[in-house]
C-alpha cells in the first residue's frame, strides 16, 4: 500500500496495471527486436567481494566465477533462451569496479614508502594495474563458457574477448577538483597525514585520517581508443573496458594528443554510461547487490520500482529517494545514459537501461527482477512498482 508521506511521480501504477505499456515489458523482448546494438554490462563491487569478505585471491576468483556462471547465458555466441530462441547475444561491453584492489596496491605503496622514503605510485598507474588484473580474471573465468559454446556452434562464428586498458578524460575545470571528497587508501593518525603532503580529511570520529581524490566526470574515451573499441565491438568481440571508473586523464595543454595521468576516482557507473554513449549502445545494465531500484529504502514503506521513465525517475530522485553515497550514483548514470541518446546515429534503436541484482539476472531479463528505465511514448511521467 502507498503511505500517505511518499510522494508519487504523476501516473503512478500498479503491478496490475495491464493496459499501461510500460509495464509489459521484459529485458528479452526488447532484445528479441534489436539483437545487433550493442549493450553495455556495468558490474558491482559484489561480483568480485560481497559486502565483509577477506580480499584473497580465493574469495575474488569464487565470486567472478559466480558470476560469469550467470552471466554467460547473455554472452555466449550461440543462441539462449535468454534472448531468442533463433537469434545471438548482442554485442557486448563489460565495465567493473576496483574499490578494494586499489586500495590494496595503495597500502603496499604506502608500505613501500615507509620503508625506502620513496614516493607512492601514483593512482592513475595503480587504476591502470587493477584493471589489467580484474580483466584478467574476468577473462578466466568467461572463456570456459565461450569455448563451450563455440564446441556447440561449430558452424557459426566464434566470439572474441579482450580486455581494454582506458583512459578516460576528464575536465580539468570540474567543480570535484576543487573539493576532494572521494576516500581512498589506508587509515592515518593526524601526525602522519600532515607528513603526506596530500589532501586529507577525517574519516569517522574516532581520529583517523584518509587521503581524499576528486571524482570528475568523465568526458570521453581517448580518441585511439574509442576507435580500437568501437572496431572490436562491431567484430562481436566481449570488450572488458573503464574498470573502475577508468585511468583518470587531462589533456596536456602544451602537447597535442597529449594526455596526463591525474589523482582522481571516476565512478565506475558513470564511466559505464559514458562508454555507453560513445558506443550508441541500446541499453545500460547495472548490476548489483539490491535487487531493484526502491523509493523510501530501508523504511517499512519501501516499495521497489518495476518500471519507470526517465523522467519520473528524475522527479523521485529530486524528491531524495536515493542517497548520494549508494543508490544515487547508479540512477544519475542511467538518466545520463538514456538523456545522452537525445542526438544518436540510430534514433530507430530503442533506448533502456536496467538496474538490479546480479545474481537474478534470469529473472530480470524475464521482467520478474530489476528497475527498468525506459521512456515511454504515452507519457513522461509513469512508475510502475513489483
Amino acid at each position: 500500500m502507498e503511505s500517505s508521506s511518499t510522494k508519487r511521480p504523476p501516473n503512478h501504477h500498479g503491478d496490475d496495471d495491464d493496459n499501461n505499456a510500460i509495464s509489459n515489458i521484459s529485458l528479452a523482448s526488447i532484445l528479441r527486436t534489436q539483437p545487433q546494438a550493442p549493450i553495455v554490462i556495468a558490474l558491482g563491487g559484489n561480483a568480485l567481494l560481497k559486502r565483509g569478505e577477506r580480499m584473497t585471491m580465493e574469495n575474488q576468483r569464487r565470486n567472478i566465477a559466480e558470476g560469469m556462471e550467470v552471466l554467460a547465458p547473455m554472452l555466449q555466441k550461440q543462441p539462449t533462451t535468454m534472448t531468442s530462441p533463433d537469434q545471438p547475444s548482442p554485442p557486448t561491453i563489460i565495465v567493473h569496479g576496483n574499490g578494494p584492489q586499489v586500495g590494496l596496491l595503495m597500502l603496499e605503496s604506502a608500505s613501500y614508502e615507509k620503508a625506502t622514503g620513496l614516493p607512492q605510485m601514483s593512482l592513475d598507474v595503480l587504476d591502470a594495474e587493477t584493471e589489467g588484473m580484474i580483466g584478467y580474471l574476468i577473462e578466466q573465468e568467461l572463456q570456459r563458457h565461450l569455448v563451450r559454446a563455440d564446441e556447440n556452434n561449430s558452424g557459426g562464428t566464434k566470439r572474441g574477448m579482450v580486455t581494454v586498458l582506458s583512459q578516460i578524460v576528464c575536465d580539468p575545470n570540474d567543480p570535484a577538483f576543487d573539493n576532494p571528497t572521494k576516500f581512498v587508501g589506508p587509515v592515518y593518525t593526524k601526525e602522519e597525514s600532515q607528513k603526506l603532503g596530500l589532501p586529507v580529511k577525517p574519516d569517522g570520529n574516532k581520529g583517523q585520517y584518509r587521503r581524499v581524490v576528486p571524482s570528475p566526470r568523465p568526458v570521453k574515451l581517448i580518441d585511439p581508443q574509442l576507435h580500437a573499441i568501437r572496431t572490436l565491438v562491431r567484430n562481436d568481440c566481449i570488450v572488458i573496458c573503464a574498470g573502475g571508473g577508468g585511468i583518470p586523464v587531462v589533456e596536456d595543454p602544451e602537447h597535442v594528443g597529449r594526455y596526463k595521468g591525474i589523482e582522481a576516482v571516476i565512478d565506475k557507473d558513470r564511466a559505464a554510461a559514458m562508454v555507453g554513449n560513445e558506443l550508441d549502445a541500446q541499453g545500460l545494465l547495472i548490476l548489483t547487490d539490491v535487487s531493484a531500484v526502491a523509493v523510501n529504502y530501508g523504511t517499512k514503506h519501501e516499495q521497489r520500482i518495476k518500471r519507470v521513465t526517465p523522467n519520473a525517475l528524475k522527479v523521485l530522485m529530486e524528491e531524495g529517494h536515493f542517497p548520494p553515497g549508494s543508490m544515487g550514483p547508479k540512477v544519475e548514470s542511467v538518466i545520463d545514459f538514456l538523456s545522452g541518446h537525445a542526438h544518436s546515429n540510430d534514433s530507430a534503436i530503442r533506448r533502456w537501461a536496467v538496474i538490479g541484482a546480479l545474481k537474478e539476472v534470469d529473472q530480470i531479463m524475464a521482467g520478474l527482477c530489476g528497475t527498468i528505465i525506459m521512456p515511454d511514448s504515452n507519457t513522461e511521467n509513469c512508475a510502475v512498482f513489483h
